[in-house]
C-alpha cells in the first residue's frame, strides 16, 4: 500500500481532552481499518479498510488546507491511524508540520506511538517539531470495551508532555483497573503525559458516578482530568451531522449507511 486510505475529512471542534484542550477548531482526517473493535465505538463504520479512498500524503495535505483555510490544527484518526501504511502517513504529518500545522494523533494504544515517533526523527532528522506540534492521545483499553488483546505497558511509559492517556471506563472493573494503572504511570519518572478518565455513554458509571469516584480515591491529588466528549453536546442526537458536513468519501458505501440507519432509528 503506497497510499492513506481516508474515510472523510472535515472542519469541527475537538471534543476530547488533547493538548490544546477540547473546543479547538480543528481539521479532522478519518482513515478507514480498525482491528480493534471497541463495544462501544461510534464510528463502527470505520473499522472495515476496504473502504475509504486513496490519497497521497501532498493530496490529503492539500485537502486539509482546502477545508480549514486558515485553521491551524489538524486531529487525525479512524478507524486506527497506526493501521495506515507508516511511511506514507510519516510524510503527510511531515508536510503538515512543514506548512506549520499542530497534529493529534488518536489512537487505541495498541500499535506503540513511542516508535512511531522515533520513526519520524529517524526519516525527517531536519524537521524541526516544536513542544505540542505532534502530539498523541493514546486509549487505555479497559475490560467493557471487549477488546480481546492485552494493552502494552511500555506503548505508555514513555509518552511525552502534550501526550494524553485516555481511560474510557464503563464500569466498577474498568474504574479499578484504570485507578491502579494511573498510579502506576504517576510513578514513572520518564512519563509526562497527562490522563483524564472518560464516562462511557449508556455504561454502569454515570459521568456524576465517575466523577465523585476519581475524588473519592485521590486521582484529583494526582492530576487525572476528567473528560467529555464535548461533540456529542453539540449534536446530542446525529453528531455525525457535524462529519456530513465536510469532504465525505464513502457516504454511499454499505457500512456506513447501516451504521447511520441504525442510529437514526
Amino acid at each position: 500500500m503506497n497510499e492513506l486510505k481516508v474515510l472523510s475529512a472535515f472542519l469541527t471542534v475537538d471534543g476530547e481532552a488533547n493538548v490544546w484542550g477540547p473546543g479547538h477548531w480543528s481539521v479532522f482526517v478519518r482513515f478507514a481499518g480498525c482491528s480493534v473493535g471497541c463495544i462501544w465505538c461510534d464510528t463502527k463504520y470505520s473499522w472495515s479498510a476496504k473502504q475509504g479512498e486513496p490519497f497521497t500524503p501532498l493530496a490529503l495535505a492539500d485537502a486539509v488546507r482546502d477545508i480549514g483555510g486558515e485553521v491551524r490544527k489538524v486531529t487525525i484518526t479512524g478507524g486506527e491511524p497506526l493501521e495506515q501504511d507508516w511511511p506514507q502517513l510519516l510524510c503527510f504529518i511531515k508536510r503538515l508540520i512543514d506548512r506549520r500545522y499542530n497534529v493529534t494523533v488518536e489512537t487505541a494504544g495498541t500499535k506503540s506511538t513511542i516508535e512511531f515517533r522515533k520513526q519520524f526523527l529517524k526519516t525527517f532528522p531536519y524537521v524541526d517539531i516544536a513542544l505540542g506540534q505532534l502530539t498523541f492521545v493514546v486509549d487505555y483499553k479497559l475490560a467493557s470495551s471487549n477488546f480481546k488483546g492485552v494493552m502494552d505497558y511500555e506503548h505508555f511509559r514513555g509518552l511525552r508532555r502534550g501526550d494524553v492517556v485516555k481511560f474510557v471506563v464503563g464500569n466498577e472493573a474498568d474504574f479499578e483497573e484504570a485507578s491502579k494503572m494511573a498510579h502506576r504511570l504517576d510513578k514513572e519518572r520518564t512519563f509526562l503525559a497527562t490522563m483524564y478518565f472518560s464516562p462511557c455513554e449508556g455504561q454502569e458509571l454515570s459521568p456524576a458516578d465517575l466523577f465523585y469516584k476519581m475524588k473519592e480515591v485521590g486521582l484529583d491529588q494526582l492530576g487525572v482530568g476528567y473528560n467529555l466528549q464535548a461533540h456529542k453536546y453539540i449534536f446530542p442526537k446525529t453528531f455525525r451531522d457535524e462529519e456530513e458536513g465536510g469532504v465525505d468519501f464513502t457516504k454511499h458505501s454499505m457500512g456506513r449507511a447501516e451504521f447511520l440507519a441504525r442510529n437514526k432509528k
